[in-house]
């Protein structure tokens, strides 16, 4: 009430008419742009092609967890020889899975990092290769009199641990001017 005090004219527009008024710009076509109205004109092909095939590797690694999930949990509750070849022949529609990761990977980091980033997952890979076995058949000789197949069943459960980290990679929004454009790439 400090106008009151000042000056007898109230203000030109109350709070909520301003925010009236922003609300009506933004959902005229700020929200929703069209394909004609130059929204995107400053946006190369090359930055939208750039950007779904990233959505493209995520979904597919998304897609093979999934796939890895489902068939080792399918692997620990087959009670037939031929329903674990037929999760076996599932299994195989997850045979993108480490390719697409590679290919996510070294297209978030820069072009100069990419190279300690295959180098960096060599060794993950190199040590779980020596790893892995320890550690699942120690498991598995644990469990083997009681519950046979809960091998199968941690390797599912840590896959679909995968599944939920892999909903937590998003591709950036592209903002205007800037494109996908890695930090070390030169613009001109």
């Amino acid at each position: 009430m400090r106008w009151l005090k000042r000056d007898s004219s109230p203000p030109k527009e109350t709070f909520l008419q301003t925010a009236a008024k922003d609300a009506t710009f933004l959902s005229q076509d700020t929200l929703a742009p069209e394909p004609g109205d130059g929204f995107f004109d400053e946006f190369t092909d090359q930055d939208l092609q750039a950007r779904k095939a990233l959505k493209f590797d995520i979904w597919a690694v998304r897609f093979g967890f999934i796939i890895e999930t489902i068939s080792y949990m399918g692997y620990g509750l087959t009670p037939t020889g031929f329903g674990f070849y037929a999760i076996g022949i599932f299994q195989c529609l997850s045979a993108m899975l480490l390719p697409t990761i590679k290919s996510l990977l070294i297209n978030l980091v820069p072009h100069s990092k990419t190279g300690e980033v295959l180098g960096a997952t060599s060794v993950l890979e190199a040590l779980m290769r020596i790893l892995a076995p320890l550690l699942f058949n120690t498991l598995y000789s644990l469990t083997v009199s009681t519950v046979p197949y809960a091998v199968w069943l941690v390797i599912g459960a840590l896959m679909g641990i995968g599944v939920v980290l892999s909903f937590c990679v998003k591709v950036k929004k592209i903002e205007k001017g800037k494109g996908l454009a890695r930090s070390d790439d030169v613009r001109e």
